[in-house]
This record gives structure tokens, C-alpha cells and sequence, in this order.
């Protein structure tokens, strides 16, 4: 892994089921974050990766790589996204993307946070994309999974992540900065994250 140990996907059916819901992960539904480190031995093929998913369709958040072909970010292909569907868009998703492609067999640390009026995308320690909106995060009482888009048999992430985290603050740029330098300072607020 990027720091000792990481679990590793194959992109056909290997997925993390993380034994509770949206509703059940979130505990503030004005703010959060999610962040990992990210490897893939290849990019995508023609649907794209989901990463993480808390939701299916018009519910919760979701991390992952788009090819272009399902339309999700426009113009460069296999760019990463992070998507936020809040009360306040009634059911509309709010998809910030990187504007860039990623690189294969590189490690890139992306990051997600939502502060009740903005979602934030880094790449890299770097603020990449934006979505100004506001509400509660909408939750679903499905798993929340790691691999694969939500209950969907599909999309199955193909690569390595390590340091997966969630927080139920929005983290600050200076603080993601570091963390994407030298690995996630759990210490720094306590019983606000879950790290695995």
C-alpha cells in the first residue's frame, strides 16, 4: 500500500460491504469528508469505477473514475468525480470533477468534503473542482460499500486503495494538503473519523 497494508480489487466482483447505511455512516448531515489513497494499474474501461457509494441513484455520496461514456464529468475521460445529492436539490446530483484524466500506476490522494454550502474535490493534496449548493446530505438505509456502486452488481473498482477515511467534519485545504503528503493524522480530531 501507499502506507504498509491496502486492499486491493480486481475491477470483477470484489467489494467491501461496510455493514451499515448512508444514514448510519453520516452523523452530520451538513458536513463531512471522505479521503484515500487511489491506485490503478489501468484506467477504466467503458463505464467507468465507483470507489465508494453510500447510496444508489438520487441518494448519499458517491467517489469514483468516469470514462466520458455515461456523460458524468465533460471532456477529458477517466477524470476523477465526487458526487453529493442533498433536500435542497430535490433528488439532483451535484458532481464536482477533477477536469483531468488520471494517471495509471500512480498513486493519487483524492479527498470529498461537504461544509453545508459547498462540496470540494482534491486531487492531490489540490482543490480541483467545486459545487456551490445547499441542505442535508439525502441518505439511503442501503449498505454503504466500498469497490462497487452501491447494491449494483457493476462498475467494480479495479485497484488498490489504502488510508480509506471518513470524517464528520469538512476538513480544511490546509489540512488535506498535509495529509495528502505524508498519510491521514487521525489524532488531530479524535472520534470524528473512522480509518481503515
Amino acid at each position: 500500500g501507499r502506507f504498509g497494508g491496502a486492499y486491493t480489487f480486481d475491477g470483477k466482483d470484489d467489494f467491501i460491504n461496510l455493514n451499515a447505511s448512508g444514514r448510519e455512516m453520516l452523523l452530520t448531515p451538513t458536513k463531512g469528508t471522505i479521503e484515500m489513497w487511489v491506485y490503478m494499474p489501468t484506467l477504466p474501461g467503458a463505464s467507468g469505477y465507483y470507489i465508494y457509494s453510500d447510496g444508489d441513484f438520487n441518494v448519499g455520496r458517491i467517489f469514483g473514475v468516469d470514462d466520458n461514456a455515461n456523460g458524468v464529468c465533460p471532456g477529458a475521460k477517466n477524470q476523477f468525480f465526487a458526487d453529493v445529492v442533498t433536500d435542497a436539490g430535490g433528488g439532483t446530483n451535484f458532481i464536482a470533477c477533477s477536469g483531468f484524466s488520471a494517471t495509471p500506476n500512480q498513486w493519487h490522494h483524492i479527498t470529498q468534503t461537504y461544509d453545508g454550502s459547498t462540496e470540494s474535490l482534491y486531487v492531490n493534496g489540490i482543490l480541483v473542482g467545486t459545487k456551490v449548493y445547499s441542505g442535508n446530505i439525502l441518505t439511503s438505509r442501503l449498505s454503504a460499500t466500498i469497490g462497487r456502486y452501491g447494491t449494483q452488481s457493476m462498475l467494480y473498482f479495479n485497484g488498490t486503495l489504502d488510508e480509506f477515511a471518513m470524517w464528520n467534519v469538512s476538513l480544511t485545504s490546509e489540512i488535506i494538503a498535509k495529509q495528502a503528503g505524508y498519510g491521514i493524522d487521525k489524532s488531530r480530531y479524535g472520534n470524528n473519523a473512522s480509518l481503515m
